[in-house]
Parts: structure tokens; sequence; C-alpha cells
């Protein structure tokens, strides 16, 4: 998983409004966040403490598609590039 998520994080790195993120649970308290099993993937969009579990595949491809459907921030972008081609 580790390696996916490195590749995710590179292919994302020029959002500035998007942070992906590793954080050890055995090392650090997240008041609300239930740990069900390792990894646990969760996606905090801006103003939303409770955050959105990822509980799909583990493929580059699955979790860039989930990210863009629950990403306000990835959202705009892909209009704003859907109507540069138009």
């Amino acid at each position: 998983m580790a390696p996916i998520w490195d590749e995710l994080a590179e292919f994302y790195k020029d959002e500035k409004d998007l942070k992906i993120a590793k954080m050890d649970y055995t090392l650090n308290e997240a008041e609300g966040v239930s740990i069900t099993g390792y990894p646990t993937l969760i996606f905090y969009p801006k103003h939303d403490k409770q955050g959105i579990k990822y509980d799909g595949s583990r493929d580059m491809e699955s979790m860039k598609t989930w990210l863009e459907s629950n990403s306000d921030v990835l959202k705009s972008k892909m209009i704003s590039d859907e109507k540069k081609e138009l």
C-alpha cells in the first residue's frame, strides 16, 4: 500500500489545497476516529472534521477516482479542464 500512497501523493503534489499525508495512529491520538484495520484511509474535505473513510480497491486508479468524486477542489479543476478542452 505504501508505494501506491506515495504515488498518489506525487500525482497530486501540485494541488495546493489537497494534502496526501500519513499518520501513525499508534503514536497519535485522533479524537472521534475509529480505526478498524491498517491502513485506514480517511479523506477530510475542508470544513468536515468527520471525514470520509475509503473502502475501495487499493490501487491508484480507484483511489484517484474516489478522491476526485469526493473533493470539491478536484471537481472544480476537472470542470475547468473540461471547459478548456471545448
